[in-house]
């Protein structure tokens, strides 16, 4: 009899430890964003999910969920934790522009949009989600709404210099070279070593009928970053129109090498190679 009124009693205590020291919902969250902070995503997933089984209207939580699968890449699964924040709260910033990045990963930019703008609708002044949507509204070819989107990221950030080499893509585009080779300068006065910047203003260069000058921009870029596919396909381009169809070529393999997937680089080396069959 003693002893099965010790076993109860220890029974008991073990029971009252074990509810002393049951961590909160918010522990989980903080322990599931501690090990998000050294890139074990799948493990802090798991954190959150004893989060919520404490408290399901943890917003918070929902979001850091959000973030987590965002980066092991279920885009699907983020964009659902995501959506039951806001469900929770309709003004959560953060969400809604988060989502957006996800729709982006899964190429809905239309979408997309549609979440930046509700974010810059809650805080106008966020510059990297004004940034964001002028490159989705670029995919789009909606170049003239882009712009105005990389206006405003250079209204809160002057050297912005993505936001400008954006711009300038874009005018390049709407064949708007000049104003295009205008943004570009404007830039290299503080970015002198930006690889893009160098090659859109080489873009500009060649359509402005300078293509001498646009081919050493093209070879500027490429001694800043001599892994610049487009900057490649570009020079490779040049090389075509001069009749260099074996350095063109030689171009257009590298744009390929560092982007397998570069549908234009394609499209250049199989128009070079037509040339290269012509009868001289």
């Amino acid at each position: 009899m003693l002893f099965k009124r010790l076993f109860i009693s220890l029974v008991l205590l073990l029971s009252m430890a074990s509810i002393l020291y049951a961590k909160s919902a918010e522990e989980w969250n903080k322990e599931g964003l501690d090990l998000a902070g050294q890139d074990k995503y799948e493990d802090s997933l798991s954190c959150y999910d004893k989060a919520l089984a404490i408290n399901n209207k943890y917003t918070e939580c929902w979001y850091n969920m959000g973030n987590a699968l965002a980066n092991l890449g279920n885009f699907h699964e983020a964009i659902k934790s995501y959506n039951k924040a806001i469900e929770i709260d309709e003004n959560y910033t953060s969400a809604w522009n988060n989502k957006g990045g996800a729709l982006v990963c899964l190429g809905k930019y239309e979408e997309a949009v549609k979440c930046y703008d509700k974010t810059l609708s809650l805080d106008a002044g966020q510059i990297d989600t004004w940034n964001n949507m002028g490159a989705c509204l670029i995919i789009l070819e909606k170049y003239e709404e882009g712009i105005k989107c990389f206006d405003r990221v250079i209204e809160l950030d002057s050297k912005r210099v993505d936001a400008r080499n954006n711009k300038a893509y874009a005018l390049n585009k709407l064949g708007k070279f000049q104003e295009a080779l205008e943004v570009t300068d404007k830039t290299l006065e503080f970015a002198p070593g930006n690889s893009d910047t160098w090659n859109t203003r080489g873009w500009a260069l060649y359509e402005l009928d300078k293509k001498e000058e646009g081919l050493k921009c093209f070879e500027k870029s490429l001694e800043i970053d001599p892994k610049n596919s487009y900057a490649w396909n570009n020079r490779g381009w040049i090389f075509h129109l001069q009749g260099n169809y074996e350095e063109a070529i030689k171009c257009f393999d590298k744009a390929l090498e560092y982007d397998p997937n570069y549908e234009q680089a394609k499209i250049n080396k199989e128009k070079t190679l037509e040339k290269m069959k012509e009868p001289e």
